[in-house]
């Protein structure tokens, strides 16, 4: 069987990881895998995107042409809203490797057009590592319910509009996908269910399979030998963050913690819990949390640290 994974980032982001990992896997399962990618980041011969100086030059361009409705009618949305209006190689590509599966990851920066995915005949297969499948353009609707109808007036845009930039992208995926069959996978139970709300997926249930990790790299280990291989008090309770830039994207939960520490040191836990940060954010960025505070640091140190936690029994203890 030969996959080919679809992704705008070859092992970047949270999506380009998983993504990879989950390509690397099935290549060491024997499974015949590919990546389609607009920014790679390997020589890899089963990684492609496109050729030459001119050809990479090109994709370069995508995510500034890609914003170009946003400059000209809704320059609030840049970085977090994506039309995908921009023609692109997908079919092509699609039909020079001939695969028997197409897993679609993240299709941000201008990398596929929606109107693409009905030129696709091999099965689709798409995880949902965000909620831009499901809604108008944006990557999280917020406290906005517009993805369950039909979107317009869209937060994101700043829109008072009905027949706004989000409405035409909405229309243009419930055109572009009426009928097609699409099977939805999705990383968590919560993205199963904002799935299932959304006026673009009626009807078709996301199946939940969590991304999967290198047991490899993260692998179990003793709850003591883990806490003190990270300098941890054996008799403290923690709470674990993990986010790459957890202070920059307001869709992590991270400018909730004051709120979190204060109802828990209102619960008799001053002192008795503390914050573990996984990622790179500035050191005032956790002052105003009360409750003591330590950085793990960011991406393989810090992963690394999470996983000694996670896999461990001290991270089923946090449970607890």
């Amino acid at each position: 069987m030969r996959v080919l994974h679809v992704s705008v980032n070859e092992s970047r982001g949270g999506a380009g990881r998983a993504a990879n990992r989950l390509h690397l896997a099935l290549l060491q399962a024997g499974v015949d895998s590919h990546m389609y990618v607009q920014e790679r980041s390997s020589p890899s011969a089963r990684v492609h995107s496109a050729a030459g100086k001119l050809g990479r030059g090109l994709e370069a361009l995508r995510p500034t042409l890609e914003e170009l409705p946003l400059r000209l009618f809704a320059p609030a949305g840049r970085g977090r809203f994506t039309p995908a209006w921009l023609p692109d190689r997908l079919a092509s590509v699609v039909r020079q490797l001939q695969p028997d599966v197409v897993h679609l990851h993240a299709l941000a920066k201008g990398f596929v057009r929606i109107e693409s995915l009905r030129r696709i005949r091999p099965p689709l297969v798409w995880t949902l590592h965000d909620m831009w499948a499901l809604t108008g353009g944006c990557f999280h609707s917020g406290e906005c319910r517009g993805y369950q109808e039909r979107c317009g007036n869209c937060p994101i845009l700043e829109s008072r509009a009905e027949n706004d930039l989000s409405r035409w992208v909405w229309r243009r995926k419930r055109r572009a996908w009426r009928g097609l069959k699409i099977n939805l996978v999705a990383p968590s139970r919560w993205m199963a269910e904002k799935a299932a709300q959304s006026a673009l997926f009626v009807g078709n249930a996301a199946t939940v399979i969590p991304n999967g990790l290198d047991l490899a790299q993260f692998a179990p280990l003793e709850a003591g030998f883990a806490r003190q291989a990270l300098g941890l008090d054996p008799q403290q309770r923690y709470v674990l963050f993990c986010a790459v830039r957890p202070s920059a994207n307001p869709y992590k939960g991270f400018a909730r913690l004051p709120e979190i520490f204060a109802r828990l040191n209102a619960l008799g836990w001053q002192g008795r819990v503390e914050l573990l940060l996984v990622g790179e954010a500035p050191a005032e960025a956790l002052t105003p949390i009360p409750a003591a505070a330590r950085a793990l640091g960011g991406r393989r140190r810090g992963c690394a640290a999470a996983g000694v936690l996670r896999r461990g029994r001290a991270g089923r203890a946090l449970a607890n």
